[in-house]
């Protein structure tokens, strides 16, 4: 642990299992004493640093210089790693530039979106003539960055890195900031979310069209949503650590498809993002952004069959009326229940005739919550099950959530029901 005359003491290999531990809690976030401080590694030097790693001492010693603290940066730092991570140019105040042909983007600072012609080029210069893995991470990187503008409130900008693994055929991206923690932000600035704790804030804030943004006119709400499904659709891996909430979500194991929203002894100051995509399975960036824009606007063959009204007045009369109700405030987010409610009262009132199921004062859902309520019914009713639910009242963020959600379920539908060409029919 560090004391007062040393506040960051690195890993030898900066990377997620570090992080993912009790690393962040070992910076020092509250003025110390004595100055200058000192920043070291482990025994043998620092021999390898994940981007986030870079992005996150880049993003903390800004946020350390502010307050005039001076860092006085060991021999075992002044690694060649040291040196191409950028974290030696950043604890000095510098930022390093990307070398053509090294296999590294340094740490970098963006202030402002103006500065984004510096993430195309540098990750040009990491990917050569590979336009589809350029396109990929300028994607993230701008996404994760716009975030930071519009939600950290700090005035120290956002931090990144980037690499490509040639021998793991692997990209690695990381953004991170010093500001106020995605769960401050939704608590401040989204309609019911000063009653969520910190965890269900991080947890609505990965939901599309979930924003704490002041101009919701430019701000969407997507941002950690697509990021999130550009890095499953790579075969990849998403990681965030804001304050004590971490979350992972991953095509490794089928329990992390969705994300795993948890909390943690750290507490990181801030918001950190980790990407990875799998270069030999990096898509086609292009047509999965095509995809998650037409699932969000509501475009597709899936859903003509929607049936959407805004009161009671306007739907068939003769339907069963179901209240969806919340689980805490305007959220509802409970998969046992929704599985519960999906498979005992949505599904068998079906069987009676048209359901309609209100909305009014559940305003924001979980995919994970809408997917489990609509479920059985498809389970059961296969491709009529819409022909027979009405949704009423929804919310535009529910209603984009639906038919996301419907979209899923009706496809996946559709695969099981396709014979196989060549296969018993």
């Amino acid at each position: 642990m560090p004391t007062m005359d040393n506040p960051l003491h690195l890993p030898g290999t900066l990377g997620l299992s570090w992080l993912e531990s009790a690393g962040a809690s070992t910076w020092r976030w509250e003025p110390p004493v004595v100055s200058p401080r000192v920043v070291d590694a482990a025994e043998g030097g620092l021999r390898f640093v994940e981007p986030v790693g870079a992005a996150m001492i880049s993003a903390w010693a800004a946020h350390r210089a502010a307050a005039g603290i001076q860092f006085a940066v060991a021999a075992n730092v002044r690694t060649p790693h040291g040196y191409a991570a950028g974290v030696l140019s950043r604890l000095a105040g510098h930022v390093a530039t990307a070398v053509p042909g090294r296999p590294v983007v340094p740490a970098q600072v963006v202030h402002s979106e103006a500065e984004f012609g510096t993430i195309g080029a540098a990750v040009e210069r990491l990917t050569g003539s590979d336009e589809n893995t350029a396109q990929a991470m300028i994607q993230c990187v701008e996404d994760l960055i716009r975030n930071v503008f519009h939600h950290a409130k700090t005035p120290h900008g956002a931090h990144w890195a980037a690499s490509i693994d040639a021998r793991q055929r692997l990209v690695r991206i990381g953004v991170a900031d010093c500001g106020q923690g995605i769960a401050a932000d939704i608590r401040a600035s989204f309609v019911g979310g000063s009653e969520l704790d910190d965890a269900a804030a991080v947890t609505v804030a990965l939901e599309p069209r979930v924003s704490g943004s002041e101009d919701p006119g430019r701000n969407m709400g997507v941002g950690l949503h697509v990021v999130r499904q550009l890095s499953l659709a790579g075969h990849g891996r998403f990681w965030l650590l804001t304050r004590r909430v971490r979350v992972l979500s991953s095509t490794d194991q089928p329990e992390t498809f969705a994300p795993r929203v948890e909390t943690v002894e750290g507490d990181w100051q801030g918001t950190a993002v980790a990407v990875t995509l799998q270069l030999d399975a990096m898509p086609a960036v292009g047509e999965v952004l095509r995809r998650l824009r037409d699932e969000i606007e509501g475009r597709g063959p899936h859903h003509r069959s929607l049936q959407f009204f805004r009161r009671l007045g306007a739907a068939d009369a003769a339907r069963t009326i179901l209240a969806i109700a919340p689980d805490t405030g305007v959220m509802a987010y409970d998969r046992e229940r929704a599985l519960r409610v999906g498979r005992e009262d949505v599904t068998l009132l079906l069987a009676r005739g048209p359901v309609a199921l209100t909305w009014d004062t559940t305003k924001v859902a979980t995919q994970a919550f809408a997917y489990a309520l609509l479920y059985p019914a498809v389970q059961a009713y296969g491709l009529t099950a819409f022909e027979r639910l009405q949704f009423i009242g929804c919310s535009p963020q529910v209603t984009t959530v639906l038919r996301m959600v419907a979209s899923v379920l009706l496809t996946d539908h559709d695969m099981r029901e396709t014979p196989v060409r060549g296969g018993p029919a």
